[in-house]
């Protein structure tokens, strides 16, 4: 009786070239995944404050009232209700005069919209989330920039 030989399954060469390429993929990808957390860390700090931004001036416009989001610059604390920013996370604010005192500094919504205008960046590393609202419109943009 003769007996059939099967070929099925891979060689130890293949083995070998397809590990070497997972080996590659990884070395490659690996700087990438390493710094993500610092930089989903910061995207979730600029995306909540942006939310309660777009809430203050949502109340204002329905209420047809002046609405304030106030940040505490010395406790790093964002007002009514209370929520802290990262201590990792560095903080600028810009916005007008009349809204910043040594500690507490504020973007006034108005019931048409508007605002007092101003900018606020967030930065961690070398990653930048810069939110811009528009003093005429009350438009609030998130842009995010890369430090070199």
């Amino acid at each position: 009786m003769r007996r059939a030989i099967s070929n099925a399954g891979f060689t130890l060469v293949e083995m070998l070239v397809v590990l070497a390429i997972m080996a590659a993929t990884l070395a490659v990808s690996l700087p990438y995944v390493r710094g993500s957390g610092d930089a989903r860390i910061l995207d979730a700090t600029a995306q909540t404050l942006v939310a309660r931004l777009r809430e203050t001036q949502s109340a204002a416009m329905f209420n047809n009232t002046e609405r304030t989001l106030s940040i505490d610059l010395k406790h790093r604390l964002i007002l009514d209700p209370v929520l802290a920013i990262p201590p990792s996370i560095s903080m600028k604010i810009t916005t007008a005069d009349n809204e910043v005192t040594t500690e507490i500094a504020s973007i006034r919504f108005f019931a048409d919209g508007g605002s007092t205008g101003g900018m606020i960046t967030l930065s961690k590393d070398r990653n930048t989330q810069e939110i811009s609202i528009n003093w005429l419109t009350g438009a609030i943009v998130i842009a995010k920039a890369l430090v070199p």
